[in-house]
């Protein structure tokens, strides 16, 4: 997560500027801005449980322990600066089902209008709400919006533990209701492909429909799916959500899961922009001759990701999306995961307590540009240390590492 400076903040960038100054054009001229596909009202909280048809409710066995607790509230600056009241520290979702008619998706920006108000379903996103002409197309029957934000709508992270799990629970419960066509964003990723491709093939109701940026679709009946949960750093919130990803994506590429996994996985991001360990070499090659296998996530196919980390037992690598696939992963493995001093926060860690992994994380100097960070004598002998301590090797003492130093508390 990238923020601007905080000497940078306080300046209104160009699209919030312009958003200001059509939100007031919307309130002089409302005619104007709904010719022109603008909707700044948004729907009162009151008005919209009047449309919830369905919620449902998990949560997690998995607990965070009292030092994964201290871990974050000492290290985790992203986290505790985002929920700087409470650490939570177990997984709880409420999957949301709303239907509401006479309705107008929009292309540009992904929003749900209801068109009888006409009120905007969410406050309406200062980037991508704005006045534009847009191609009207009708659609028969219920449609459910999956278009998501403008922008972002393809990051694996967001897309596969936030974004699709709460999907997967509304396809598996729409059995016993109507068909529906589901929205998505013409631009999506291979990887949103395959598991649409895979889902429109498995349940009869569902249609996937593709929307233009510069299209407006109108339907009597709009479907959405709102998730509430109490941390977004815990995500998938629960188990069965976790599995309900893992089961869908090994059934799409027709993957069956190992008996028993056995690889050792680095994940290298060599095709990352951002946080990268500049002296890797130093790290890699007191793993290679561990039987470490150094992998690339972004070079290789999504099904290859899929098997590869559903046969993973170890897992060592720099935080970032690459461990996103730790979903894939089978319980009773070991993750390391390497942070920058000055950029901790606990998704993977999550991850890692719904899959029973023995996690450890390994703190190291703080980033520089780019969040790009190095990695020191110290820090290579936390990872060895750890991959000692649960003993998964055939013979422990071949890794040789500097002295031992203390883990995070």
């Amino acid at each position: 997560m990238r923020q601007a400076p905080p000497w940078r903040r306080w300046v209104p960038t160009s699209r919030q500027i312009r958003f200001a100054i059509q939100s007031k054009v919307a309130k002089i001229f409302p005619a104007v801005a709904k010719r022109y596909n603008f909707f700044p009202a948004v729907l009162p909280w009151d008005m919209k449980n009047s449309f919830l048809v369905e919620s449902l409710h998990e949560t997690s066995k998995a607990k965070l322990g009292d030092q994964d607790l201290r871990f974050i509230k000492t290290h985790g600056n992203i986290e505790t600066m985002t929920f700087p009241d409470k650490i939570v520290r177990q997984g709880n979702a409420t999957i949301d089902v709303y239907r509401f008619r006479n309705c107008a998706i929009l292309g540009k920006s992904g929003e749900t209008v209801l068109l009888d108000g006409p009120y905007n379903l969410h406050r309406p996103g200062q980037n991508t709400a704005r006045f534009g002409k847009l191609r009207r197309r009708k659609i028969d029957g219920p449609v459910l919006n999956l278009l998501g934000y403008h922008k972002g709508h393809k990051h694996y992270y967001n897309f596969l533990a936030t974004d699709l799990d709460e999907q997967l629970a509304f396809f598996e419960r729409q059995t016993k209701r109507e068909a529906v066509t589901a929205l998505v964003r013409e631009d999506i990723s291979s990887i949103q492909r395959s598991i649409y491709t895979y889902l429109e093939r498995k349940y009869k109701f569902l249609r996937i429909e593709e929307v233009g940026p510069n299209e407006r679709i109108e339907a009597d009946i709009c479907y959405t799916i709102k998730s509430r949960n109490g941390s977004r750093f815990r995500s998938p919130q629960t188990e069965q959500g976790g599995d309900r990803i893992s089961t869908a994506y090994k059934a799409a590429y027709n993957i069956k899961p190992c008996k028993t996994p056995w690889r050792k996985v680095y994940v290298a991001r060599d095709d990352a922009k951002i946080r990268r360990i500049q002296n890797e070499q130093d790290l890699w090659q007191r793993l290679e001759p561990l039987g470490f296998e150094r992998i690339i996530p972004g070079t290789m196919s999504h099904a290859e990701q899929v098997r590869l980390f559903d046969e993973a037992k170890v897992i060592v690598g720099a935080h970032g999306a690459g461990l996103t696939n730790l979903l894939f992963t089978q319980e009773g493995g070991q993750v390391v995961e390497l942070f920058p001093a000055n950029y901790v926060q606990s998704s993977y860690l999550w991850m890692s307590r719904l899959k029973q992994h023995h996690y450890t994380p390994v703190i190291c100097g703080k980033s520089q540009a780019h969040q790009h960070f190095q990695v020191s004598e110290n820090d290579i002998a936390s990872v060895l240390d750890a991959l000692r301590e649960v003993n998964v090797f055939e013979h422990p003492d071949a890794i040789r590492s500097p002295a031992s130093v203390p883990l995070p508390a």
